[in-house]
């Protein structure tokens, strides 16, 4: 790891250096993008990455389509939670 990267700021290509956390306007949804940490169980991990390789994507973006499609179409996610539990 680049000695800069232990100081919070990692090289990109390119960019010179970009302080860690801060937004990356780097997204064709017209919001600026962070890295953010999310807990999910393995079978969801993998899952994401099955639907990602299915699109020709990655995980953030799966959970960036999942999420704004259950948001635009009010899923219920208690009923869903639900039907994935029993």
């Amino acid at each position: 790891m680049p000695e800069s990267c232990s100081t919070g700021a990692c090289p990109t290509s390119g960019s010179g250096i970009r302080p860690r956390g801060l937004s990356e306007p780097r997204t064709h949804w017209g919001a600026d993008k962070r890295q953010r940490t999310l807990s999910l169980t393995q079978e969801c991990w993998q899952l994401a990455g099955l639907l990602a390789e299915q699109s020709d994507s990655n995980r953030s973006e799966v959970i960036e389509i999942i999420t704004r499609h259950a948001a635009r179409t009010a899923l219920n996610l208690e009923e869903a939670r639900s039907e994935f539990l029993n």
